[in-house]
């Protein structure tokens, strides 16, 4: 029997492959930072998947304030068009509700970020 020679094999190979596209300047910036850390690009985007921290647009909750805020929105231009006809006295206490529930919502996405 012969003696197995060669490098011995990589306790974690690398098996998926992925292809981005992307900018001219978004290329070049990836290649600038993959300098200054001194790797490649390929070793740079792994560390950069490893170690990244990409934090979404809007969470589930603030796309629901979001759209309870539009709600509220089409509520007021519908009672400022009643405060046009009817008089503003009557629509004043509608302003006051709608007030306070647009600065609950105001501080509840404040307390997200």
């Amino acid at each position: 029997m012969s003696k197995i020679t060669g490098r011995p094999k990589k306790a974690n190979k690398l098996e998926k492959k992925i292809q981005v596209m992307m900018t001219s300047k978004q290329f070049e910036v990836i290649q600038k930072k993959a300098a200054q850390a001194h790797l490649n690009i390929p070793g740079f985007m792994r560390e950069a998947a490893n170690k990244a921290q990409v934090n979404p647009r809007w969470t589930p909750g603030e796309v629901a304030l979001i759209k309870h805020i539009i709600g509220m929105a089409n509520d007021l231009h519908q009672l400022s068009e009643t405060a046009k006809k009817e008089g503003a006295l009557d629509a004043m206490q509608h302003f006051v509700k709608y007030r306070d529930q647009i600065d609950f919502v105001i501080e509840r996405l404040r307390e997200d970020k």
